[in-house]
């Protein structure tokens, strides 16, 4: 959390300001990574899990606080304020273009290092489902939210927040990611939990897993 505070949070004061200052709109970029699966778009959060989850989720969390305290204590002199949250981002589905650090793909660089996997057994500690959004379909539906005229979104700005959350359609089980990294030519061999437990906990320091 103490890493992400400086740019998550100061700096999403400080480009609220900037925006403030310049009648600009402002859209903020959040996460569904602070939410249980299923929540509603809102920015009522249930908190009780907060603590277990991630720096990057906390951190986003007390963002969101931020942005809807500058709305609602009406300092915020810009035009129309939105909350947007992505669920897990992917490649572009043109290009293939991606963050080589997101968590889907090094766990995926680490198994293949390691040339094995654990899709199988029922105690995998892998989840066995993954929600993946393309990148730039997330984009295009940030840039919808924001399409009508800032003057219109203004008028229209309703009295609370509006938050929404972007995911796939649908989610892709890892043994079909695993499968189309052997159709690439990787090895990766099928091990029980335990042992590729053992395998995780053995990585050295700076490997993907």
């Amino acid at each position: 959390f103490e890493a992400l505070r400086l740019p998550n949070i100061i700096g999403t004061s400080h480009v609220l300001q900037l925006a403030a200052a310049a009648g600009a709109d402002y859209v903020h970029i959040s996460t569904l990574g602070l939410l249980d699966a299923g929540a509603p778009e809102s920015l009522q959060v249930d908190t009780q899990g907060l603590p277990l989850r991630s720096g990057y989720a906390q951190s986003k969390y007390v963002a969101e606080r931020v942005v809807a305290g500058a709305v609602h204590r009406r300092w915020w002199g810009g035009g129309h304020a939105l909350v947007v949250r992505p669920g897990m981002l992917c490649g572009d589905s043109a290009s293939g273009a991606s963050n080589e650090k997101d968590a889907v793909s090094m766990l995926l660089c680490g198994m293949v290092l390691e040339a094995a996997t654990c899709t199988d057994d029922p105690r995998s500690p892998i989840p066995p489902l993954f929600n993946l959004l393309p990148v730039d379909a997330a984009a295009a539906a940030i840039a919808s939210l924001t399409a009508p005229p800032p003057s219109k979104l203004r008028a229209n700005a309703p009295a609370e927040l509006p938050v929404y959350h972007l995911c796939a359609r649908s989610s892709l089980r890892i043994s079909l990611l695993v499968a189309w990294a052997r159709e690439k030519g990787h090895l990766l061999n099928e091990l029980p939990a335990d042992e590729f437990c053992r395998r995780v906990r053995a990585v050295p320091e700076g490997h993907p897993l």
